[in-house]
């Protein structure tokens, strides 16, 4: 079940990328919506049938509590969405920064609490704390989600851990869920030897609290200052609700503080001159923006901001995301972070680019690799994709990849097995190969499982950009990954990045006119629908089309071979292919024929009568389909090979992209490849004598592998197309 629900998932994202109106955008939204929430109920019931069997198992090992918080805060913002409950966190900074437990029994269980809080809170706020209380034999991690929500009745409480249960259903309908939750989250505390409880007061609101005894691997605090702060620090936040947290974090802390919630009581304590930062609210900052960008000259100045906020800063200020709690505080205040917190790129979906890291994708569903491939393409990475690990052995034998994601679940050689097999490889370039697994069964213990078994790490299914984001951050050469932000001062390779944004721009506009000129010629088929499925990608929708047509006539004589000995389950299998396959390619009326005579030829006794009106309509269908494609495949080519003055005149949006690849193999020191694309370029004829010399410029200090000059040059010529 999951396998489909994590495509719907992954194409919901890559539709959101492109740029679509605001009615489709709704619904592509309501889509994954509704997908994330079967997905949370497949996973309840998955979780609790182990649990009734006995087969969940509580896996202990080393973890941060520091990663375990900011990985629950992560969550719990993207389940909030656009709510405007306030969200805040409560942090003892003296919880020691290494323990020993099921840390992803924990997060899991702070979900299930958060998740209903976000449900059952329409207004005011959900507040997660963390806490500690010292034993002998360790610590108990105390841990608790208060809500200002619709609360539950007393004579309810008692019902709250039951399987199956939701109270007062009926002021609740539209509230979605299994009723699973609270269950699953008692048995897990009880198998990690802690408790749980609850109280709430009807109309006012709810407070979930457990606590798990936890080892103690290293006592040091997860969060403390590394030097004394000088001077005091001025807080001027909006919403009351913050106030306790921030006064009683400074006092943690032991820093110096001054708290206020507005401009003008700011204003008051402004002639202290030993204040020396200001935390402010975004909203009084935008009411008098000029006055806090003066300020920044003097004392530093940054913004308390929520993910979704977009604000134009000039000046000197810099911004921090909400919640603000202790763990990511300390960080920046001990300077090992971005005061720029979660920093991500809106436009390209990626947080930074590296044009220099090479990729493999291996996965046997061809759906799972275009989502993967799509989520992938805005970090401007070199990806390639196969469907199964023979090919992905062939294939890092040959070529120098930094990671290989690779599918857990294949047939004839399976992930792990694929994974040991190239371990034991014994070429230079593959000794540091990461490999990452790939899997739906992202459940207890998985990380541990797939590192004994060869892999570097693992991504749970369906993918998600902050995992992507992290799993990449954390596994390419730190000397391959380019920051996305763009300085004043632009460096040469963001340059070069900014003109490839820019000719992806004009590909994508030629892409249009390319996608109404098929659609004419192709006009039984959907083309909208089709591009799609493959995140707006032009190029894997032409090269599926022609594979479609390619593959058909096999596929057209199976059907009619099983029609004709009337092995019914063999023809239920063809069609039940072609019905999915002729989706990829917009072909509906196809694919909708297709179902009704694999539904008739699965029944326990074939309904022979309708297969037999309308296999030929089938077959009829899929040929007409077939010769289409084909003719406009033909007529492509034909227009190619007859105007060989166009080919001899390279476009400049194709230049730029040659000339990157021209930069990777002399960075990489491929002086062959890098050759090979230079006299391919020395093929074409170009308007701007100049750049025909530089390029021949080129050509000669590889000969020489004057690698160094080489670059230069290159960069040179892409700054001038």
């Amino acid at each position: 079940i999951r396998t489909p629900m994590n495509a719907i998932l992954g194409m919901s994202e890559l539709v959101l990328r492109e740029t679509i109106p605001n009615q489709a955008r709704e619904h592509v939204y309501g889509i994954k919506s509704a997908s994330k929430n079967l997905l949370s109920i497949i996973n309840d019931i998955l979780d609790f049938s182990k649990i009734e069997s006995g087969k969940l198992e509580i896996v202990e090992s080393e973890y941060r509590p520091s990663t375990l918080i900011n990985d629950a805060v992560n969550i719990c913002i993207a389940r909030m969405g656009t709510s405007e409950v306030e969200f805040i966190v409560e942090c003892d900074p003296d919880i020691p920064c290494v323990l020993y437990g099921d840390s992803l029994r924990i997060r899991q269980i702070i979900i299930n609490l958060m998740t209903n809080a976000i449900k059952f809170t329409k207004s005011g706020a959900v507040t997660l704390k963390f806490s500690g209380r010292r034993t002998q034999e360790g610590i108990n991690l105390v841990i608790s989600v208060k809500d200002t929500g619709i609360g539950i009745r007393p004579e309810n409480i008692s019902k709250l851990f039951d399987k199956f249960e939701q109270v007062d259903t009926k002021k609740n309908r539209e509230v979605e869920g299994t009723g699973l939750g609270l269950s699953i989250s008692k048995k897990l505390v009880m198998q990690m030897g802690g408790f749980i409880n609850v109280k709430s007061r009807y109309g006012k609101g709810s407070r979930f609290y457990f606590t798990i005894p936890q080892k103690v691997i290293d006592d040091t605090p997860m969060a403390f200052l590394e030097k004394k702060v000088e001077g005091k620090m001025a807080f001027c936040v909006k919403n009351e609700l913050y106030r306790y947290t921030i006064l009683d974090m400074m006092d943690k802390l032991n820093i110096p503080v001054v708290y206020c919630n507005s401009k003008e009581s700011f204003m008051d304590v402004q002639e202290d001159k030993t204040i020396k930062k200001l935390f402010l609210d975004y909203e009084i900052f935008m009411k008098d923006q000029d006055f806090f960008e003066d300020l920044s000259d003097k004392i530093d100045v940054v913004i308390l901001k929520n993910r979704s906020t977009n604000i134009e800063i000039r000046g000197k200020i810099k911004s921090l995301y909400k919640p603000l709690y202790v763990v990511p505080f300390t960080t920046v205040i001990n300077g090992r972070g971005s005061i720029d917190v979660y920093k991500h790129t809106e436009e390209s979906g990626a947080s930074f680019f590296a044009p220099n890291t090479k990729i493999l994708l291996v996965d046997d569903n061809q759906v799972n690799l275009k989502v993967a491939e799509g989520l992938m393409k805005p970090y401007q990475m070199e990806i390639t994709t196969v469907d199964s690990g023979i090919k992905a052995i062939e294939m890092v034998q040959d070529v120098r990849y930094d990671i290989i994601f690779m599918d857990h679940m294949m047939p004839e050689m399976d992930g792990v097995e694929t994974t040991k097999f190239i371990r034991s490889l014994k070429q230079e370039h593959i000794r540091n190969l990461k490999i990452i697994a790939l899997t739906a069964n992202a459940m207890g213990g998985s990380k541990e499982m797939f590192i004994a078994k060869g892999f570097d790490d693992f991504l749970a299914k369906p993918i998600e950009l902050r995992s992507l984001d992290r799993i990449l951050k954390k596994w390419i050469p730190k000397d391959k990954i380019l920051e996305s932000s763009m300085t004043v001062d632009e460096t040469e390779e963001e340059a070069i990045l900014k003109k490839l944004k820019e000719r992806q721009a004009i590909t994508q506009k030629n892409g249009l006119a390319e996608m109404e000129e098929i659609r004419q010629l192709l006009n039984e088929l959907d083309i909208d629908s089709a591009l799609e499925l493959m995140g707006g990608n032009m190029k894997n929708y032409l090269e599926i089309l022609e594979y479609f047509a390619q593959v058909g006539v096999d596929k057209k004589n199976l059907i009619e071979t099983h029609f004709k000995n009337q092995y019914w389950l063999g023809y239920s299998i063809e069609v039940h292919s072609l019905k999915s396959t002729s989706l990829n390619v917009g072909a509906k009326k196809l694919s909708a024929l297709a179902k009704e005579l694999e539904i008739a030829s699965k029944k326990e006794e074939a309904d022979v009568e309708f297969i037999l009106n309308n296999n030929q309509k089938l077959v009829t269908m899929y040929q007409d389909i077939m010769d289409s494609i084909t003719a406009y495949f033909q007529q492509r080519r034909e227009a190619e090979a007859g105007d060989e003055d166009k080919l001899s005149v390279i476009s400049e949006n194709e230049l730029v992209e040659k000339l990157s690849e021209v930069l990777v193999a002399v960075r990489d020191m491929y002086q062959i490849d890098a050759i090979d694309i230079v006299n391919e370029l020395l093929s074409f004829y170009y308007q701007n004598p100049i750049i025909e010399a530089k390029i021949g410029n080129v050509y000669d200090d590889l000969e020489d592998f004057e690698f160094e000059k080489a670059e230069k040059e290159i960069i040179s010529i892409i700054n001038m197309v």
